[in-house]
């Protein structure tokens, strides 16, 4: 399998949901040096990891991770593996020659699939020391994320 993202024409011709303001109920904590979004209750023993997509969090991706949360059985872990360089909603929508060099550009940067499941190898090993309680862990991934996620490396996860 080729490490390098293809994205669906669904995630490039369809418009972002861009929802109202939302406050978020989670909180973010330093996990493996990474900022990650946490949702759900503390003692949780399932766990979801959410690898959201390349555009950054939103107000509906911090709402889903919360309502997941809100379900009393996860303890939600979405890490914020771009900081405050997501790539730029302006990308949007892709199709062009241009467009596809930006992609392309971001995906075999930050958004690199290698670099990408070493990381959440990192968080899953931090997370699995901070919280031995957790003893079911899943993977969530949107767009990009849903490339990363289904990687056959985190086939155990």
């Amino acid at each position: 399998m080729s490490s390098t993202f293809t994205p669906s024409p669904a995630c490039c011709t369809t418009s972002p949901i861009i929802g109202s303001p939302y406050s978020p109920k989670g909180s973010f904590i330093s996990i493996a040096n990474t900022n990650t979004y946490t949702a759900g209750p503390s003692d949780a023993t399932k766990a979801i990891f959410i690898v959201y997509h390349i555009f950054g969090l939103s107000s509906q991706i911090l709402e889903g991770a919360d309502k997941l949360g809100e379900q009393g059985q996860y303890r939600v872990f979405m890490p914020a593996f771009f900081g405050e360089q997501p790539a730029p909603l302006e990308h949007w929508p892709m199709g062009g020659e241009e467009d596809d060099e930006k992609l392309t550009a971001f995906c075999e940067g930050p958004g690199e699939t290698m670099k990408t499941l070493k990381r959440i190898e990192e968080l899953r090993r931090e997370v699995q020391v901070m919280k031995p309680e957790i003893e079911r862990r899943g993977l969530l991934g949107y767009c990009w994320g849903g490339w990363v996620s289904m990687y056959p490396s985190l086939a155990s996860f």
